[in-house]
This record gives C-alpha cells, structure tokens and sequence, in this order.
C-alpha cells in the first residue's frame, strides 16, 4: 500500500491545455445536441396569403366560365287532352302533330343529340341536321333518324307499339334487334311477347287519325276502346268475359262516336 500511495503522488497533473479541450470538447456536445431551430414563417405570411389569393381567384373564374359555357338544361312537357289535336315546334324546328291523349317531354336546346321521350301517337316532320341525330325514347324502344318524316304510336296503355315511315329513313332498336324502316314501311311490336311485324302499307292508311280517319289492322278491341276512349274524351265498357282473341280490322271515317260503335 505504502509503494501505490508513493507512486500516485508521482503522477503528473493535467496541464492548462488539457483542461482547455475538455471545456470545448463539452460546449461542441452542447451544440450537437441541442434542437435545431424551428423555421420562422412569420417574415413570409404575407407573400402566403397573396399566393393564396391568386389561387382562389384563378379558380373562382375558370369556374364562373365553366357555367357560363354550359348552361343547365331545362325541360319542358306538353300534354294534349282526351278529344283534341295539338301541332307545335320542338327548339331545333322538327314539327310535332300530337293525337288525343298524348305527352312529349323534350329539353329546352339540344347539344350533341336530340333527344325527346314520346307517351302516345305523333306525326314527326324532322329537322334535318347530320350532326345531331333525333331520338325518340319509348321505354326500352328508341327511334333514331337524321332528318325524316314518320308516325309513331306509343301509348303505355296499349298492347301494340307502331311506326310508319312516310319519307326518308328511320333506325327503331328494340330488345334484341335493330330495325331499318324507309317510306312505306309500316312496323308493329308487341310489349308483351317482343314480337314484330314490318309490311308495306302506305301513311295515308297508318296515319289515317291526321285526317279524323279510322285504321284498325288485327287491332285488339281492349286497344281500338283505348283509341275511341281518347278521341271522343269517353268511358267504354266491354261485356264480353275474353276480350284477349277479339281483333279488329278496317278503316271509319270516324264522322262520330255513335256511327263508329255501329
């Protein structure tokens, strides 16, 4: 012990210059380990909320100009009552001969296609415009042509759907088949089993209502009812127990309701 406690003493004590690095040794640790400063956005708020500013103004017009360019679009219905007839122009010009009973519902202007529902009978004088093809929406039957003149039946009330060319060309897609019709042709589709029949037979019989006339052609009686029913604004009444095997055939003059009963 007494050898240990002499050496000790001999040891040489640590010189200024080495006192010297371990206080900066220990300020360098200081500085490496302190957290770095956080980012001061306060001097740069104001060119922010001009950026921002911009932003929103940019976006605020290109979308004002966005309803400015497309405009919302307006329908219009128009229902023609039981007992009368009612001729108008649809927006891009295609005249419209409405029968008893029906309703047409069409947009306030056209862009890209025109397209209209129909629920009923209508003589359709189309506009002719390569560009827009005219569609005429039944259900789950559409009538397509370009520029054409045509009569379409559609009522929901009835078993049969009809369409009679008169000039020009008209496309008619039903399910599971599409349809080419030209003047004359004349196409009968039924709702309830999709079966169809396209013949000749000449406007002038088909649409024979233009003139006040009567055209029945294997016609359903519960069908030819509906059709006198909406002509003369009336109720009618079947007695008979099994109307479904009963057709009717012929043309009337339809002078009035009493002669065409006769």
């Amino acid at each position: 012990m007494d050898t240990e406690w002499t050496r000790s003493q001999q040891q040489v004590k640590p010189n200024k210059n080495e006192t010297q690095y371990e206080k900066e040794a220990a300020d360098l640790l200081k500085r490496i380990n302190k957290k770095p400063r956080i980012f001061a956005l306060k001097p740069y708020l104001k060119y922010i909320a001009v950026l921002i500013g911009i932003i929103i103004g940019i976006t605020a017009f290109y979308r004002i100009k966005t309803i400015h360019q497309s405009p919302v679009v307006t329908y219009s219905e128009i229902r023609v009552k039981n007992g009368e007839n009612r001729l108008f122009y649809l927006p891009d010009g295609t005249e419209v001969f409405m029968n008893a009973g029906s309703s047409i519902r069409y947009p306030s202007h056209f862009s890209g296609e025109r397209k209209i529902e129909l629920n009923g009978e209508g003589y359709f004088n189309v506009k002719k415009d390569p560009a827009k093809p005219f569609i005429i929406s039944i259900d789950n039957i559409d009538i397509r042509v370009l520029g054409t003149s045509f009569n379409v039946k559609a009522y929901d009330t009835d078993e049969l759907f009809y369409v009679s060319v008169a000039s020009g060309k008209v496309q008619v897609d039903i399910e599971n088949a599409i349809l080419f019709l030209e003047a004359d042709d004349h196409l009968t589709y039924d709702h309830g089993n999709g079966d169809f029949q396209k013949r000749k037979e000449t406007i002038e019989r088909t649409a024979s209502w233009l003139k006040g006339g009567l055209y029945f052609d294997k016609t359903p009686i519960q069908t030819v009812v509906n059709e006198l029913q909406r002509i003369y604004d009336c109720n009618i009444t079947i007695e008979a127990d099994n109307t479904d095997e009963i057709f009717m055939y012929g043309e009337h003059e339809n002078i009035n309701l009493e002669s065409v009963l006769n």
